[in-house]
């Protein structure tokens, strides 16, 4: 299930460029529980890999596939090529605020991720779209490095 978690984080104007993976988790937390920010515990969690705490969906390859070896490898391939591998660009936070805790794996977006949630579509004039809608962003710009959607920050709850 998709969350639709749109916040704003708050930043003085030409302060900043980057928004944290650490203020993004907080701002999708308190988007999704109605909790003020002034309430969060916010703590990295590097002993909860990404790709453990949101692990990949397989769907089971159609049946037609599974019944032919060459086949279903290549299915084994191009599934395993789809899912892009969240330990070299996200991070684990737990999350807790108004009684509930969270985890959240966090990344900015990034244009060598060509499909789902992390993908970011950067045009020849800098134009910027992104994917998923679970993300925060600092108000009023967008800033890209090599590729990498610095000014947003993608977070998926455990829970999904």
């Amino acid at each position: 299930m998709k969350l639709a978690i749109i916040a704003t984080i708050l930043a003085g104007a030409g302060c900043t460029t980057e928004l944290s993976l650490h203020d993004g988790a907080g701002q999708s937390f308190a988007g999704e529980h109605t909790c003020p920010l002034g309430r969060l515990t916010i703590r990295a969690r590097p002993d909860l890999p990404p790709h453990v705490v949101l692990p990949p969906r397989v769907d089971p390859p159609p049946a037609e596939i599974a019944a032919d070896p060459e086949r279903l490898q290549m299915w084994n391939q191009q599934q395993a090529a789809s899912h892009p591998d969240l330990d070299r660009f996200a991070s684990t936070f737990e999350v807790s605020g108004c009684r509930t805790t969270e985890l959240f794996v966090c990344g900015h977006p990034r244009s060598d991720i060509k499909d789902g949630d992390w993908s970011a579509d950067i045009d020849a004039d800098g134009h910027v779209g992104l994917a998923s809608s679970n993300h925060v962003d600092l108000p009023n710009m967008t800033t890209v490095d090599s590729g990498v959607v610095t000014s947003s920050v993608v977070c998926l709850p455990a829970s999904r």
